[in-house]
């Protein structure tokens, strides 16, 4: 067969053509391992939600059983009670921290807090108000942890799907360069590919099976160059996000980062709780909006570092004045807000005026203005609380401030 121009260009054409098509098997199979890694994260993320799913359950289990344990301590509920309390602590384990490495132990303490006072009360066979209203404050406080990582774990999970379809997107969408390869590279072009194009796409896939693992001790090596490289940057992007997620899923969003505090999505959530529990038992409780007077213009003359030095002391001096199971917040700005569970307006207002007077001694140049209202004095529901509330803050101002209206 006379060879020809039109001869050499077939074949050529031929084989970049075939190329181009082993090309394309290689990357489907490499996707397939992205997808079928980014489905693996993605079941594991469900069975760590399930997991957590569980511990709720188990704690609420335990919950009921305490409760008909201590009115009826036979054998039987006892052992069943105890039963629950190991299936908690096994679920615990199994998430935290072992699925959690670095994170707080706010599970852990809550939880070891929450069963030495149920066990204690079922040993000592007397269950006094106040201890029974310790009891329930913890089981609602371990509550609201366990909803916060189921919370996280769920944000989690949808970061992972969303981030692997993003990386099989992109990598599918990707250009073929190498069929501009001219006639005298076809001899270095299956090395090329494999430099350029194959090497990069091994190191993902490794990494995809690595991180399916949870294995994750250093960043993958990028290799190739533009949106390759790009893929395996973001690829060691998204590693590290889901990293830190799964370091921060106790700490994750309830405090306010200036001073300390619960935030306000926070304290509405607390604020609902106890009112909550109030009703189911029948006490009170009484809530205090505090607002710094002349914030603006201290903040003015001052300046901002002064004044956000000014809101972590005043926040300070705060929950020093409250009582340890006060939930104090930071409402918004410069004011603040002070939960009493277990306490009538007369009983809130001798507290407001301790902190009020805590806030402007020591020569402090702030003072503060608070209103109090309390349930179920003068509010039926949290948005009536809060605005009875706000609405004797505004009195407090216009009277003259730095004092208390309840």
């Amino acid at each position: 067969m006379k060879l020809t121009v039109r001869g050499l260009l077939t074949f050529l054409f031929i084989l970049i053509v075939g190329l181009w098509f082993a090309l394309r098997v290689y990357q489907t199979r490499a996707l397939d391992e992205i997808r079928e890694s980014v489905a693996f994260l993605t079941s594991e993320a469900d069975r760590d939600l399930e997991e957590v799913s569980e511990l709720e359950t188990a704690l609420e289990g335990y919950h009921a059983l305490w409760g008909l344990a201590w009115q009826n301590p036979k054998p039987t509920q006892l052992r069943n009670l105890e039963i629950n309390r190991k299936r908690f602590s096994e679920i615990l384990v199994k998430i935290h921290p072992v699925r959690l490495p670095g994170a707080e132990s706010d599970l852990d303490s809550l939880s070891k807090l929450y069963f030495e006072a149920t066990q204690s009360a079922l040993d000592e066979s007397m269950l006094g108000k106040t201890q029974k209203a310790r009891i329930e404050q913890l089981y609602v406080q371990l509550l609201i942890e366990v909803n916060d990582v189921e919370e996280v774990y769920g944000n989690a999970r949808r970061k992972i799907a969303t981030t692997g379809k993003q990386l099989v997107d992109a990598q599918r969408d990707r250009d073929i360069f190498f069929l501009a390869v001219s006639v005298g590279g076809l001899a270095v072009l299956a090395a090329a590919i494999w430099i350029l194009l194959g090497a990069p796409l091994t190191e993902l896939a490794r990494g995809m099976r690595r991180l399916s693992k949870e294995i994750w001790d250093e960043p993958l090596k990028v290799k190739g160059f533009g949106e390759i490289a790009a893929l395996i940057r973001s690829f060691n992007a998204m590693a590290e996000t889901i990293k830190r997620q799964k370091e921060m899923l106790v700490t994750e969003a309830t405090t306010d980062e200036l001073t300390g505090l619960l935030n306000f999505r926070a304290f509405q959530d607390r604020m609902q709780e106890e009112l909550e529990r109030a009703k189911r038992m029948n006490e009170p409780l009484s809530l205090i909006l505090a607002d710094i007077d002349y914030f603006k213009k201290f903040n003015d003359t001052r300046g901002h570092m002064a004044g956000n030095e000014a809101l972590k002391e005043i926040a300070a001096k705060l929950r020093k004045g409250s009582r340890r199971y006060d939930i104090v917040a930071r409402f918004g700005g410069e004011e603040f807000a002070v939960v009493m569970p277990e306490t009538d307006g007369t009983k809130a207002t001798v507290l407001a005026e301790r902190i009020r007077k805590l806030v402007a001694s020591n020569g402090s140049q702030l003072t503060i203005s608070c209103g109090v209202a309390s349930y179920p004095a003068e509010a039926a529901d949290l948005e009536e609380l809060i605005a009875k509330a706000d609405k004797k803050l505004y009195r407090a101002k216009a009277e003259g401030r730095n004092r208390i209206v309840a």
